[in-house]
C-alpha cells in the first residue's frame, strides 16, 4: 500500500506501506482525485488497475501516481487524451512525466493552441471595444440612458411619444 506525505514536484511524494494494492476509495483519496474520475480514467485506458478474484479493483503505486499526474496535468489545461505521452514516459521509467520528447512535444502542442486563442480573444477586443464606445458605453460603468434625471421626474407612459409628436 501506499501512503502520501510531503509535497513532492508533482503534488505529492509516496511512502510505501504495508499491502498489495489498494482499493479505489484509497486509491482516489491519494491521488486527490474521486473515485469517479478513477473510474474515466481507466475506461480512457489511462490506468490500468488489475482485478482481484472478487472483481475489485486493485491500484498499484504507479496507479496512483499516473492519476496523480492526470490531475496535476489537467489543472494545467489539458485534456485527459493530452495526457498521454507524460504517463507512457513514467510507465517507462523516468522519474517525471516531461523527462521524453512526447511529452514536451505535448507542451508546445498547448502552448501553440493557447497562443492562438490569445491571439483570436486579442482580435476581437479593439472590435468590441469599440462598438462599445460607440454606443457610449464606458468600460466600466454603463449609465443607461433612462437614468437620467428629466427621465425620472415622471413616468413614462406608453402615449408619450405619440401625444408630443401630434401637438
Amino acid at each position: 500500500m501506499l501512503h502520501l506525505t510531503r509535497p513532492h514536484r508533482s503534488g505529492f511524494s509516496f511512502q510505501h506501506m504495508k499491502g498489495s494494492g489498494m482499493r479505489a476509495g484509497e486509491a482516489a483519496e491519494s491521488a486527490g482525485v474521486s473515485v469517479k474520475a478513477l473510474r474515466y480514467y481507466e475506461e480512457s485506458r489511462l490506468l490500468r488497475p488489475v482485478r482481484r478474484s472478487n472483481g475489485y479493483r486493485n491500484y498499484s503505486e504507479t496507479d496512483v501516481r499516473l492519476a496523480c499526474e492526470i490531475r496535476t496535468l489537467m489543472s494545467l489545461g489539458l485534456t485527459t487524451q493530452q495526457t498521454r505521452p507524460f504517463l507512457e514516459c513514467l510507465r517507462a521509467g523516468h522519474g517525471v512525466g516531461d523527462d521524453c520528447p512526447e511529452s514536451l512535444a505535448a507542451y508546445q502542442h498547448k502552448i501553440d493552441e493557447l497562443d492562438r486563442l490569445i491571439a483570436r480573444l486579442t482580435g476581437t477586443r479593439h472590435p468590441r471595444e469599440a462598438r462599445r464606445h460607440a454606443r457610449g458605453w464606458l468600460k466600466y460603468s454603463w449609465r443607461s440612458p433612462l437614468s437620467s434625471a428629466s427621465s425620472m421626474s415622471r413616468p413614462r407612459t406608453c402615449g408619450d411619444d405619440a401625444s408630443r409628436t401630434s401637438s
